[in-house]
């Protein structure tokens, strides 16, 4: 088959299986089995699951959580999850590997059930207990380089591995008692007495063997037979055997030995319930995109509501956050420049510290199920694009959420623009910059190696969004080879849009710098000075009582010769809308190449 389709003729078990640890065990199987099984066979799948659960004991522990399995538990789910594509083939990367003697026994036997099934499983194993390596049926052992010095039928107690490897001139017997894969070790030079092997040359001497010529031939076989064929379970029983058909003399029969009618017997089963075949594969995934979508959503919907110190706790500090800022600017009056730069940054400051708040802690999140992803991605579960998308839509009723919190939080209890317009516009440019934040946050995460680089990283980009947004340092004060920089800041589109609608035909008067207005005066002075200038209480005492100058807060604020946000302007609301927009899309695009050419898997 295709390269890239030949992932789903098979299944690989690793060493130190990863899982989504919100799921339970069942959630797990059925995820696997709904992505892999073509969509005419997922009528069955539940009975497909229960029947894979049982086979591997798993039934008992079907509604715990993936991060609560012990090893031996998590290996057996690990082998159920592959076991669920109803593969051809089920390649195991050391599955008892840290394994007491009785964990190993329990895994060992659900493999065992595996083959039995009529499925081929290939394991890889080091320093096998005899327990163990009695399990197996047969047996291919290298040397280093990857030199072949056997591949055949072990037979009963290892007979034939210990006949092989004696009728070897120069070969030490085999000690009775002895464990038979710590003999084969040792006398190979693989062992832990490496520099006592003898100097035989195994691989040179498999080479020339009757065995290597008659495994030879089954492949060829094998390979080249159809699977229609009608082939003589005679025939078939003895071709893999080391000494060909003196192999009746065994008392044990290898499943190996029946491997051509078995495997054609799986065939006829797997065309039956809608499993893979050769020619049924003709595309690299089992689901179409839309599919993948709402299997990834449906589990990280999942994911988020079992995860409240994730997703509750972004909701609970907007809420504190807005509360503070609250309760010091409640029902704000503002008469002077201060209170109106006070007011400002309390807008400032709101979306700062939430938009912050969301990036920081998404990052550690998404970097904590990127082994899950990349496991899922490579045994072809589903695209790296699909689980981008998937991601991005999950947050969306959260930021609705912290949103309608937030917002309403702080705009009623500061007494914001009491116009419709107003607060819809506020409540959509919030929402805007937490998803924008937000997304920033994953496209860091799939961009560099580990969480603390990404939080560094993100704290560069805060800064330098706080810093050139124009309100600590305006436009007209920037030196000129930062003001690129000023455009290049994503809260500088946030701020400028609700700011300049907030502020849009407020007519307030304010007294600049500080002071009230003057309100009566001599009637010589009266056209002059009356709602144009500012006296400490308001009253006009002479020239020399001027405290400051009237403006409204409109003016003050952006739309004046020298206002406090020189460059903010009204007339851009709609620009800063369609920037923001533009950043959200954009960073889900840079996410999406990230994910399609940057790769953190370093197993």
């Amino acid at each position: 088959p295709n390269p890239l389709t030949y992932k789903r003729l098979v299944g690989y078990v690793e060493q130190f299986g990863v899982h989504d640890k919100q799921s339970t065990v069942r959630e797990s199987l059925e995820f696997s089995a709904g992505l892999r099984l073509p969509d005419h066979s997922l009528h069955r799948r539940e009975e497909f699951v229960d029947e894979i659960m049982s086979l591997l004991e798993l039934e008992s522990i079907k509604d715990e959580r993936t991060r609560s399995l012990s090893v031996e538990q998590n290996k057996r789910l690990t082998i159920a999850v592959e076991l669920v594509s109803n593969p051809s083939v089920l390649f195991a990367d050391e599955p008892t590997s840290g394994l007491d003697a009785r964990a190993a026994s329990i895994v060992m036997r659900s493999i065992q059930n595996v083959a039995k099934s009529g499925r081929t499983v290939i394991c890889t194993i080091h320093q096998p207990s005899v327990s163990v390596f009695s399990v197996f049926d047969d047996l291919l052992l290298m040397k280093r380089g990857g030199q072949v010095v056997f591949f055949g039928e072990l037979g009963d107690n290892c007979e034939n591995l210990i006949n092989y490897f004696e009728s070897i001139p120069g070969t030490p017997k085999c000690p009775s008692n002895y464990n038979p894969a710590t003999w084969m070790l040792e006398v190979i030079g693989a062992g832990t007495s490496r520099g006592k092997a003898n100097a035989t040359d195994y691989a040179a001497v498999y080479k020339t063997s009757k065995l290597c010529k008659l495994n030879e031939e089954r492949l060829q076989y094998e390979f080249m037979a159809p699977l229609s064929a009608d082939v003589p379970l005679q025939q078939t029983q003895y071709m893999f055997s080391p000494l060909g058909e003196d192999a009746h003399n065994y008392s044990q029969k290898s499943i190996s030995g029946l491997a051509t009618p078995m495997r054609r017997k799986v065939y006829n089963q797997k065309r039956q319930s809608g499993g893979h075949t050769l020619s049924s594969i003709e595309t690299v995934y089992s689901q179409p995109f839309y599919k993948q979508i709402a299997y990834l959503l449906n589990r990280n919907l999942k994911n988020y509501w079992r995860s409240p110190e994730f997703s509750l706790s972004r909701i609970i500090v907007v809420v504190l956050v807005g509360a503070i800022i609250t309760a010091t600017f409640w029902q704000q009056k503002y008469r002077t420049a201060a209170d109106t730069q006070s007011r400002i940054i309390s807008i400032s400051f709101m979306i700062m510290l939430t938009g912050a708040y969301n990036l920081f802690t998404i990052m550690p999140f998404q970097i904590e199920k990127r082994a899950v992803l990349f496991r899922e991605i490579s045994s072809g579960m589903y695209s790296s694009i699909a689980a981008v998308v998937s991601d991005g839509f999950v947050e969306l009723p959260y930021l609705i959420v912290e949103t309608l919190v937030g917002v309403n939080v702080v705009y009623w209890g500061i007494g914001f623009q009491q116009t419709v317009s107003a607060y819809i516009y506020y409540s959509i440019t919030f929402f805007l910059y937490l998803y924008l934040m937000t997304s920033l946050g994953m496209f860091l995460s799939a961009l560099l190696p580990d969480a603390l680089s990404a939080q560094l990283s993100a704290t560069v980009v805060i800064q330098i969004f706080q810093l050139f947004a124009g309100i600590i340092v305006p436009h007209d004060k920037l030196p000129s080879y930062y003001r690129w920089l000023y455009y290049f800041s994503a809260q500088r589109y946030s701020t400028e849009a609700i700011i300049t609608t907030q502020f849009h035909g407020d007519h307030t008067k304010l007294c600049i710098p500080d002071g009230k207005p003057i309100e009566t005066a001599p009637w010589i002075f009266k056209r002059f000075v009356v709602d144009k200038f500012c006296t400490s209480d308001g009253e006009f005492q002479g020239l020399g009582s001027f405290t400051g100058v009237v403006q409204t807060a409109e003016e003050f604020v952006y739309n004046s010769e020298g206002s406090f946000l020189h460059g903010y302007e009204y007339e851009h609301r709609y620009i800063d809308f369609a920037v923001l927009l533009t950043w959200c899309l954009g960073l889900r695009i840079l996410t999406v190449i990230t994910a399609l050419t940057v790769d953190h898997n370093k197993r």
